[in-house]
């Protein structure tokens, strides 16, 4: 009975760390589809996606992509200064394609910036932005590491949709899963006891270790552990 409510209780811990992603996705597909939030104005989305991070400690990152390849995001992940954020665009059209990285203070002050001319990102090259354009709900990825902490994350999106069902953009909202495994951590049933969660692979999701989600894949990059 008690390791029948310790599993009960981390599969309801799990669902409320997720669900405040979902919902900002949803929120930001929403105010677009009505035009509150301008889909071209980039000041504008950086200083709403600046708002929805400040809301939901466990969101690291929320950004929209639009069809025309342009993107902006907002990010705790890569962010250079402790508290900060790094800020992303990629514009395109009518004149050269611009890709500049923004790294600001922890009360939002630009301390450096830089323009990528080398840089290739297309947000319709990504799963994410594919798997939601092709769906009719709010999708996830399959937990992955973060390119930037190294740390075990997922990613919800969702589409944005003109009334005759055009795309107007996908958002995406990524979610680090270190509270997750600080919950699962203090989650112990004996003193011999340790709890983990896994996907349906048997891979690892989250520990109270992350070193033991995390390793070396041998090829200078990382993947998540196998539970064995």
């Amino acid at each position: 009975a008690v390791e029948l409510l310790a599993v009960t209780s981390l599969d309801q811990r799990t669902s409320d760390h997720l669900a405040p992603a979902e919902e900002a996705a949803v929120l930001t597909a929403d105010l677009l589809e009505d035009g509150v939030l301008p889909l071209v104005d980039d000041d504008a989305l950086r200083t709403y996606l600046d708002a929805q991070l400040a809301a939901s400690p466990t969101i690291t990152g929320a950004y929209v992509g639009r069809p025309d390849g342009s993107f902006v995001l907002v990010s705790r992940d890569g962010a250079t200064v402790e508290g900060g954020t790094r800020v992303k665009t990629v514009t395109t059209g009518p004149g050269p394609r611009v890709s500049t990285t923004v790294q600001r203070d922890a009360v939002g002050l630009e301390v450096e910036r830089a323009d990528d001319p080398t840089d290739t990102y297309d947000p319709r090259a990504r799963p994410w932005y594919q798997t939601a354009e092709a769906a009719d709900a709010v999708v996830w990825t399959e937990p992955y590491i973060f390119f930037a902490s190294r740390e075990p994350g997922v990613t919800t999106a969702t589409a944005a949709r003109a009334p005759d069902g055009e795309l107007l953009a996908v958002v995406g909202v990524d979610l680090s899963l270190r509270d997750l495994s600080r919950f699962v951590g203090r989650v112990q049933v004996s003193p011999a006891s340790r709890a983990v969660l896994v996907d349906e692979g048997g891979v690892m999701v989250a520990s109270g270790d992350l070193t033991q989600v995390v390793v070396d894949d041998g090829e200078g990059g990382y993947r998540r552990a196998g539970v064995d």
